[in-house]
């Protein structure tokens, strides 16, 4: 997703007014959880229902 698709979902969403700046940050961070994620689950398989829902 682009800057720009972030930052208009949310102004039309949540009615919320958003620098590009915070809209980068927010990505890096979204991306950042996702390797985490990943990286979490393909170490332990077998343990997947071991986590908690919003790791996974």
């Amino acid at each position: 997703m682009k800057l720009k698709e972030i930052q208009g979902r949310c102004a039309s969403e949540m009615h919320v007014n958003v620098t590009i700046d915070c809209c980068f940050r927010a990505k890096k961070i979204v991306k950042k959880k996702m390797v985490e994620n990943h990286e979490l689950r393909s170490k332990i398989p077998w343990a997947r229902w071991l986590l908690p829902k919003r790791l996974i």
